[in-house]
């Protein structure tokens, strides 16, 4: 029972000096196949005969490829591009020859796919539907990684294009297909943002008002992040990440997890459907299980001004929590289900990256259905981490 008492503790209210700051970031935190909506492929010969392309649940090779996509372009400060072995890199200059600079671009999605055993005889054309917006005159590359050696993977660019909004067309070469068939693949997908969102992002701070936070008393002083260009120039839709009063049915919610830890004495994972659990793990290192995480902080969370071709935001939090450098935490991001079942969770959940850094803050990695869905409702995000030393 003393692992759980964190839980305990801070689902009754928030620790005091809760601060945060925002910024895009140009890769993901996490696999994104929950944005997929649907995925057909057909091969390009007389009949267009179908093929079976399949979006898959991310395995340790996604979870490490993306991790390690996101240090190499976040944590190192590096463009997108860069990551990919020179030869891809010189594939994708010259696709891009005189139409943009290949730094320009950054990485909105991140997936595994599975292409199954076939005898490709033409170019295969797969279309994906997915739930973000991206506009038909939209520059986007796909590149695929060839997962047949893992220890050396294999990635190429191939022709692609948005044909409506959030329909994403791509075309896969024979000779490409012969080579990823039977096999599973990476997807990973390019684009530039689009109009006063050009370039680079970074932020401008300013300290807001004191506001009430939620199950407190004290007020607090919230540091929010201003968007703005590379060259200074102020973002139109003025992005906003905001901490506001606990909804009811998040009141509801956190009553249920205090029920299952305190009364059914069960960790606080347990309470989350399996593939998120599954994601909880794939995002922590060897030895450490996900049932010995505990929860020291919540947060009820809404976006404004939300475009979904930022991509990935951090969030740098400051909690009153002693966290230190390194600490293994993760965090879940709920939303409600439009049809909740009785005896489960009342949320839809996510897990997402996070990391303390060497001041003592969470950095979280909100992913862009996170940050869409946080327009229309109001989510509860959860800090799950290793025990505190006491």
């Amino acid at each position: 029972m003393k692992r759980f008492l964190g839980i305990l503790l801070m689902l009754a209210l928030l620790l005091g000096g809760t601060a945060f700051a925002v910024e895009a970031t140009d890769a993901p935190g996490t696999p994104t196949q929950d944005v997929v909506l649907s995925l057909t492929a057909n091969w390009l010969d007389e009949e267009n005969t179908p093929y079976d392309l399949e979006v898959m649940e991310p395995d340790q090779l996604a979870m490490d490829t993306v991790t390690e996509i996101y240090k190499f372009v976040f944590e190192q400060d590096n463009r997108p591009v860069r990551y990919f072995p020179e030869e891809t890199q010189r594939q994708i200059e010259e696709m891009l020859e005189g139409i943009v600079d290949p730094d320009a671009l950054y990485m909105t999605e991140f997936m595994r796919l599975h292409a199954a055993e076939a005898e490709p005889e033409t170019d295969l054309l797969a279309e994906m539907l997915v739930d973000v917006d991206y506009q038909s005159d939209q520059l986007i590359l796909v590149v695929l990684g060839d997962t047949s050696d893992s220890e050396n993977l294999v990635w190429t660019p191939v022709e692609s294009r948005v044909v409506e909004l959030g329909k994403v067309e791509f075309t896969v070469p024979q000779a490409l297909m012969e080579e990823l068939q039977g096999e599973d693949v990476l997807f990973s997908l390019l684009t530039v943002r689009k109009g006063a969102r050009g370039g680079v992002i970074s932020e401008e701070y300013w300290e807001t008002e004191h506001i009430q936070l939620p199950s407190k008393t004290a007020k607090d002083s919230v540091k929010l992040a201003k968007l703005v260009s590379a060259d200074g120039t102020q973002i139109e839709d003025d992005f906003e990440l905001l901490i506001v009063e606990e909804s009811e049915i998040i009141i509801r919610e956190l009553a249920l997890i205090r029920e299952h830890v305190k009364e059914e004495e069960q960790p606080v994972c347990t309470w989350l459907p399996d593939e998120e659990r599954d994601e909880i793990q794939l995002l922590l290192s060897d030895g450490l299980d996900r049932d010995e995480l505990v929860v020291y902080d919540y947060l009820p969370l809404i976006t404004k001004n939300y475009k979904d071709t930022y991509g990935d935001v951090i969030s740098t939090f400051t909690f009153a929590t002693p966290y230190e450098e390194d600490q293994q935490v993760v965090t879940v991001l709920g939303l409600p289900r439009e049809t909740p079942v009785e005896g489960e969770t009342l949320m839809d959940w996510a897990a997402q990256r996070a990391q303390v850094n060497e001041n003592g803050e969470v950095e979280i990695v909100f992913d862009q259905l996170a940050l869409i869905g946080m327009g229309e409702e109001t989510g509860l995000l959860l800090v799950l981490c290793e025990p505190i030393a006491e």
